[in-house]
C-alpha cells in the first residue's frame, strides 16, 4: 500500500472519529448562557451549527409544535399575551428529569397569571407516556422535528426562556440546573420587566 494512500485513509478515519464525537450527546457540557443558570446538560450534538441564537429582546419565534395527541399548534398562540416560562427538555435526559421534578414539586411557587409550558424534542407518544407516568403538571408539547435545536440552537437540555407578555424574550437560561426554581425564574422575569439587570 502506498504512503499516499495510507495518509488518505488515516485522514478519513480521523474525520469519521471527529464527526462521530460531535454527533453524540454530551454530559456535563458547557452551554451558552444569558443568565446565571448554567450547569450539567444533555446536548444535541449540532447545537452550535447554522441556526440563529435566541437572545433577550428578540421576539420569541412563531413555529408549529405538536400536542401529545399529534395536533399542531402555534407557539404564538401558546405564549402571546401572558408572561411565560418555556422549558426545553429531552425525555430520557437525566438533567432534564431533575429540573422537571423540581418544577413539579414547587409548582406552588408559580404566581397566578404566569404561564409555564415545556417543549420536548421527542415524538408525541413518548411525551404523552412521560407526562402520564410522572404527572407532570404543566402543558408539555412536542418539537419532534427538532425545529428549536436546528433553527435556533436550543439543543442544550434542559434550557429555559422567559418571555414577556408582548412576546419579547426577557432572558435565556442555556442550560439550567434544578437550582433554577420557579421562584427564581419568576423573580428574574420580573427584574427584566422592571428594567433591572437580571442575574
Amino acid at each position: 500500500m502506498s504512503k499516499g494512500l495510507l495518509i488518505r485513509l488515516g485522514s478519513l478515519v480521523l474525520m469519521a472519529l471527529i464527526l462521530g464525537w460531535g454527533s453524540q450527546c454530551r454530559e456535563n457540557g458547557q452551554g451558552d448562557t444569558e443568565s446565571d443558570t448554567s450547569g450539567s446538560t444533555h446536548s444535541h450534538g449540532e447545537d452550535s451549527s447554522q441556526g440563529e441564537d435566541l437572545k433577550p429582546r428578540m421576539v420569541f419565534p412563531d413555529i408549529e409544535v405538536t400536542t401529545q395527541e399529534g395536533i399542531e399548534v402555534s407557539t404564538a398562540d401558546l405564549i402571546y399575551g401572558r408572561d411565560t416560562i418555556v422549558i426545553f427538555v429531552q425525555i430520557g435526559c437525566g438533567a432534564c428529569s431533575d429540573v422537571m421534578e423540581v418544577w413539579s414539586k414547587h409548582k406552588d411557587q408559580i404566581p397566578a397569571g404566569l404561564n409555564v409550558i415545556a417543549f420536548a424534542e421527542d415524538e408525541p407518544e413518548y411525551v404523552k407516556q412521560y407526562a402520564e407516568e410522572t404527572n407532570f403538571p404543566f402543558p408539555l408539547y412536542c418539537d419532534e422535528w427538532m425545529l428549536f435545536s436546528m433553527d435556533y440552537n436550543m439543543g442544550v437540555y434542559p434550557s429555559m426562556i422567559g418571555v414577556r407578555d408582548n412576546g419579547v424574550i426577557a432572558y435565556v437560561g442555556k442550560p439550567v440546573t434544578p437550582e433554577f426554581t420557579p421562584e427564581k425564574a419568576w423573580n428574574l422575569l420580573n427584574q427584566v420587566k422592571q428594567g433591572r439587570e437580571g442575574r
